[in-house]
């Protein structure tokens, strides 16, 4: 170790890019698609204000309302640079996470400057702890579910700014001059509603500061010190009463020992539980082997304090733990602070809130200073051992090299899991066997192919893929579910695995089910609608999709899927409305211009139908029922060099196979806009004659 200034910002860096540097590949997964992938409002191609201003209201499927703004707003930035590749939001999520360390290390060292510590080390070995600290939660492989699952930004970057207001905080309490103090702590309050703006367990952060006030510094008190634990035990008074109103507002209280929303629990029995994973947690983060880490865990619900018996034995465990922290904050300060600050920041997420039970990344700030005795321990060996007994002193060394050497594979080996989606919900499914969610989204992996950011399915789907893949969603409708609505989810999946391999039938068996048993599920009406325009029976989507648009939030979706609905029924006026909502809503407008431009068409607005096509065809070059639809516009114009010009491109952009499969296909491809062979046939019959009188006439 080294108390050198630069040695600390070169070797975190260099370990987190060792353990991470296999991820910058990693692909989309799970919640990344909601929250990144489909939220059209993150899509931004400029940096104008208004644009940016936007990105802060993103919240997946309800547009509108403030969600995580900061957390929003790096996601859209990530967007502008690189759309969908993920590359640089890995290489942003790594970024995040090393330079959480390097804030991490910083702040050890004023942890060492406090008046209850000043001079209970030497310089080098601060420098030497407070590096060992960062070291080894950085690279601890718990922390891959906050680094590596991109979505988690939001749990990372709160991590980021929540340690850097305690850094600030810290930095303000130690400085004599009055400037340098009220810029520290106006850094503080920044940070702390930039941490609390990337994600809300931050709001936990001036009851930390209060612990922070009462171990390090009222222990050697005067009238400053009882000045500022006042402060913050007035905010943090109003922090408990703020929580305690939300509680009784969303009727946790009046519910407490009944299901509560969707979740398959009360908000008693879920207190009951987190007492266990709390001690779950603790073993991941001192045994963090990759065989023990998963995006999903079976975790088996506590229905009392005896059943099961571990329940009683965790939560006397985690009171004895709290009163033994509290009994040694004078002898051990570190030790009482990193227990108290650790359970202190699990009490959002792990105790009676409505959340699902169990995920890694909830540890990402409150195992911020769970390696802090570990390290002055292991520092104190060191120092005891260095002149006494030199072997030890070097199988010390060897242990801490090894340790970090071990923690850092350990991450690097969990991190191929993120390999592919199919191989992150194998994974889970091994370790998770009874998971309905693993079960459910291997079948989906398993079923299809990706290809983008979007789910492509192979142009020849295999019937033992379809077979695997319904099986598994068939079993997950038995196996225990996350949220009392996710069985209806199930029956989704199933009718799109089956939608997708053109079964439209039983798909639509498959969408009735999961309504039957959740009426008002939009994804499953907009699937059914869907399925019911690939029949041809339009009327029945268009009562669906209907039905969606009068309770859901407003979708470019529904509205496409309405106003094709609308255009197969000969109704383009109705169409047009439906069009312009939808092209209003959606960013990438390719699919917009071009229904627009067909609704225009079939109105008698052909100028305007005319523009939009083309913006349309501009887009998408080689879709060759956009260059129809332009050729049909003219037709319907009686525009004679519209028709030639357009009959002209048409043959010199597709061959003659592509152009007669498409006058073949398109009258039975309901997915998109009507195009009326009938009325362009005559043109292209007539301009492949010529085209062959011409090749003729040349040979």
């Amino acid at each position: 170790m080294s108390n050198r200034p630069l040695f600390p910002f070169i070797i975190i860096p260099f370990l987190v890019l060792a353990a991470y540097c296999n991820t910058f590949n990693a692909p989309w997964f799970f919640d990344d698609m909601p929250n990144i992938v489909e939220n059209t409002p993150l899509h931004i191609d400029n940096l104008m204000p208004g644009t940016l201003w936007q990105t802060l209201f993103a919240r997946p499927f309800y547009t509108g309302s403030l969600y995580r703004p900061v957390s929003c707003l790096s996601f859209a930035l990530n967007w502008f640079i690189g759309q969908d590749n993920t590359v640089g939001y890995h290489i942003v999520n790594a970024a995040v996470h090393a330079l959480t360390a390097i804030i991490l290390y910083l702040t050890v060292i004023l942890l060492y400057k406090t008046p209850s510590l000043k001079h209970a080390e030497s310089d080098e070995g601060v420098y030497s702890i407070a590096l060992l600290t960062a070291v080894l939660w950085a690279v601890n492989p718990i922390q891959t579910q906050a680094v590596t699952y991109i979505v988690q930004r939001m749990a990372s970057l709160s991590g980021m700014f929540y340690i850097l207001s305690i850094y600030n905080y810290l930095a303000g309490r130690l400085k004599m001059k009055s400037r340098i103090q009220y810029r520290c702590f106006v850094l503080c309050i920044i940070c702390f509603f930039l941490a609390l703006g990337s994600k809300e367990n931050a709001v936990m952060l001036p009851i930390s500061l209060l612990l922070i006030e009462y171990i390090f510094f009222m222990l050697q008190s005067n009238g400053a010190e009882k000045t500022y634990f006042r402060v913050l035990s007035v905010i943090s008074l109003l922090i408990l009463l703020v929580g305690a109103i939300y509680l009784f507002q969303k009727g946790l209280f009046n519910n407490f020992f009944s299901q509560v929303g969707s979740r398959p629990f009360s908000p008693y029995e879920r207190l009951l539980t987190e007492s266990r994973v709390l001690f779950f947690y603790f073993g991941l983060i001192f045994y963090p082997i990759p065989a023990r880490l998963s995006i999903d865990h079976d975790f088996q619900l506590s229905t009392s304090l005896f059943s099961p018996w571990t329940t009683a034995l965790s939560t006397i465990a985690i009171v004895l733990l709290v009163f033994w922290a509290i009994r040694l904050i004078k002898k051990q300060p570190f030790f009482s602070f990193a227990v108290l600050f650790f359970f202190l920041n699990h009490l959002v997420e792990s105790t009676m809130f409505p959340l699902e039970l169990v995920f890694e990344h909830r540890n990402y700030i409150p195992s911020l200073f769970l390696f802090l005795p570990l390290a002055a321990w292991l520092y104190a060996l060191l120092k005891h051992f260095a002149f006494k007994n030199r072997i030890v002193y070097i199988t010390i060394i060897l242990f801490v090299s090894l340790l970090i050497s071990g923690l850092g594979t350990g991450a690097y080996i969990r991190n191929m899991t993120y390999a592919s989606p199919e191989e992150l919900w194998r994974d889970a499914l091994e370790k998770a066997p009874l998971s309905a969610r693993a079960l459910s989204n291997l079948g989906i992996n398993a079923g299809w192919k990706k290809i983008g950011i979007n789910a492509g399915w192979e142009k020849e789907p295999s019937v033992d893929k379809l077979k695997e893949a319904l099986f598994l969603n068939h079993k997950a409708l038995s196996s225990y579910q996350q949220r009392v609505t996710f069985k209806p989810t199930i029956l989704l999946n199933m009718g799109n695995l089956l939608f997708n391999f053109g079964l439209y039938d039983q798909a639509i068996d498959q969408y009735k089910r999961s309504l039957e048993l959740k009426p008002q599920f939009s994804d499953a009406h907009f699937h059914l609608a869907q399925a019911y325009i690939k029949k041809g029976d339009f009327s029945r989507a268009l009562t669906q999709i209907n039905g969606v648009i009068e309770y859901a939030p407003p979708r470019s979706l529904f509205f496409n899927v309405q106003g094709l609905a609308l255009l197969w029924m000969q109704q383009p006026e109705e169409a047009l409305l439906s069009f312009r909502k939808a092209m209003y809503l959606v960013k990438d407008k390719s699919t917009a211009y071009y229904h627009l431009g067909c609704a225009l068409s079939l109105s008698g607005y052909f100028d305007q139908a005319k523009w939009f096509l083309a913006k349309a065809r501009n887009r998408e070059r080689n879709n060759i029922r956009i260059s129809f639809s332009i050729l049909e516009n003219s037709v319907r114009a009686n525009d004679s060099a519209g028709i030639e010009e357009n009959a002209k491109y048409v043959f010199s952009n597709f061959d003659l196979i592509s152009i007669a499969r498409a006058i073949e296909i398109l009258p039975k491809e309901f997915s998109s806009a009507p195009v009326d062979i009938n009325l362009i046939q005559p043109v292209i019959d007539s301009m492949a004659v010529r085209m062959a009188k011409t090749l003729f006439n040349e040979e």
